[in-house]
């Protein structure tokens, strides 16, 4: 898997300095969701994006792209090439930092454990696993999540908790 993240935010600078102290705690668990889901879903490949945006910008992509006017947690867009072989395929997950934070803040759970729960999520996405298809492929994507949560470790990392829509 080759993962690229990136930051597309406008921040004032006392938020840019919260955000590089929150990059050296989250980026390593970004890579332990990785970890996490090569271990169960072996042999499958991606090439990834991850995007940090903000609810305003997200607020944007879920109306365009779902025709729903609020913010959502993740969206996952998955872009296959023809001229890629068919194991690997290029995907982009574009997460709201702000809904993140509500979120984490809400369930109880440490920031970057919810957003370890939605890298781990947008990824089965982006391998085509969904939720919203019926309640047996829920099941399936849930229990998938479960288990590479699981074997990720940690306290609260649990996929029960309900996405943002």
């Amino acid at each position: 898997m080759h993962v690229k993240i990136f930051f597309d935010l406008q921040l004032e600078e006392n938020e840019q300095t919260i955000l590089k102290k929150w990059q050296k705690n989250i980026l390593p668990q970004i890579k332990k969701s990785f970890i996490g889901v090569k271990c169960i879903l072996k042999n499958k490949s991606k090439n990834l994006n991850i995007i940090f945006i903000d609810d305003k910008q997200m607020t944007d992509l879920n109306y365009r792209y779902r025709k729903k006017k609020s913010p959502t947690d993740i969206l996952t867009f998955n872009y296959d090439e023809p001229e890629m072989p068919a194991e690997i395929s290029e995907s982009e997950l574009y997460i709201s930092l702000d809904t993140a934070f509500k979120q984490a803040k809400r369930n109880n759970i440490p920031f970057e454990n919810e957003v370890t729960i939605l890298t781990v999520h947008g990824i089965l996405h982006s391998f085509g696993y969904d939720h919203e298809k019926s309640s047996e492929d829920e099941k399936k994507m849930r229990l998938l999540e479960e288990q590479i949560l699981k074997k990720l470790g940690g306290k609260n990392l649990t996929p029960l908790i309900s996405h943002e829509n």
